[in-house]
């Protein structure tokens, strides 16, 4: 037996990787309520597409094992990390945090001195709203900040370590310390800087980090649309003229058709949503991503040379070497290239039906690119290279 027991709550794109790393060290039990991904966790195959998982998970070190029984789970832990996706119904609408709220209420129902660490994106003050509606002050949060495909790759070489709780309590500052030190323990990466602070400041972190990013991504891209619109400039030498001045860098400065994927639209929008902040920046950038969308639909239609030519969407997924659709903004695009009566094909071999939105599906490569006058991809790759003067793509630099 090892010297510490972790109870995963959520093996998911976050809890997974994240079990994984600590279980090479400690014993860890993920819970999570779909018993087929519990299933194969246990027969050690991987639930989803994830660097590296296929490798840990043959590593007869490894002390992980799944659950999708939660008395089980919630029992003699030291620490209990909630890993959920918490999201909201619409980008109109603040995040759900009902199945925290129910998570948190069963721990300590088998648990009542539990030590819980939330690592799920929440809004600002959540956390403390947990810890007084609980009246149980051992409740940290700890935000992640792991980008797609890299996952346990971020986890082993973290960029820091935030850890929000109350450290005027003696015994709270404690666990934050001991959950520092846990976490520092599975590194691979040395002197990792540690941020200790309140709960509030550690959920404001994690949400103006990914706002910081988003509004990154528009500002490229809408210097890339200003260069579609002019017809004369080229967006590449503006950007690397630019990214010659240090304080703006050579990175994160790839144009696209919009930002997307699962925490950059839903954080950004969350801190649009608060009544107490006008969020000027953060409601512009959200603008600006819609009609970038809007610029781009508009610049494929201006190729077309007849109503019957058939475009070819190629990939439904955000980033390249991935097979994760959730909120792509590619689906954005397709919408607003319906709304233009545009003859659509998609390219998508993982995707398991013949038709999306009524809109053909294609699992042949080949066959795709003939049928397609027009093919937009928003990220390149080397299967493009035959029929290049017939893809339309802002992507620069063939990465995300």
């Amino acid at each position: 037996m090892k010297n510490k027991r972790i109870c995963i709550v959520g093996a998911g794109y976050v809890g997974l990787p994240l079990g994984i790393v600590l279980g090479l060290k400690y014993d860890v039990t993920c819970f999570d309520i779909d018993e087929k991904k519990v299933q194969m966790i246990n027969e050690r195959i991987p639930p989803f597409d994830e660097p590296y998982i296929l490798s840990a998970f043959k590593d007869e070190s490894l002390s992980l094992i799944a659950t999708a029984n939660k008395d089980e789970a919630y029992l003699n832990q030291d620490f209990y990390i909630i890993c959920l996706p918490i999201h909201a119904k619409s980008f109109d609408e603040h995040f759900d945090i009902s199945s925290l709220r129910s998570v948190i209420k069963d721990i300590l129902e088998v648990d009542k001195n539990a030590h819980i660490v939330i690592k799920s994106t929440l809004p600002i003050g959540v956390t403390k709203k947990m810890q007084d509606e609980f009246d149980h002050k051992f409740i940290l949060f700890s935000p992640e900040f792991l980008r797609e495909q890299h996952a346990i790759y971020d986890t082993l070489y973290p960029s820091r370590i935030v850890i929000g709780g109350d450290k005027k309590d003696e015994e709270v500052a404690t666990l934050m310390k001991d959950y520092a030190t846990l976490i520092q323990s599975c590194l691979l990466k040395s002197d990792v800087p540690i941020v200790f602070c309140s709960s509030k400041e550690a959920e404001a972190i994690k949400l103006f980090s990914n706002s910081f990013l988003a509004t990154r991504v528009a500002l490229f891209n809408e210097i890339d649309s200003y260069c579609l619109k002019d017809g004369e400039m080229s967006t590449k030498n503006i950007i690397a003229g630019m990214g010659m001045d240090d304080r703006i860098g050579d990175f994160y400065n790839n144009p696209s058709f919009g930002y997307g994927g699962f925490c950059l639209p839903k954080d950004i929008a969350e801190l649009t949503l608060d009544e107490n902040y006008d969020g000027y920046i953060f409601k512009a950038t959200k603008l600006a991503n819609e009609k970038r969308v809007e610029d781009i639909a508009s610049a494929i239609v201006d190729k077309l040379e007849s109503k019957d030519d058939v475009v070819g969407i190629y990939r439904l997924a955000m980033k390249a070497n991935t097979n994760d659709f959730r909120t792509s903004i590619i689906f954005s695009l397709i919408r607003a290239l319906k709304e233009r009566k545009v003859n659509l094909i998609i390219y998508e071999p993982s995707f398991n039906q013949e038709k999306y939105d009524d809109i053909l599906v294609y699992n042949e490569l080949k066959k795709f690119k003939e049928d397609a006058k027009i093919i937009v991809a928003n990220r390149l790759d080397d299967n493009l290279e035959d029929v290049s003067k017939k893809v339309f793509s802002r992507d620069l630099k063939r990465i995300d």
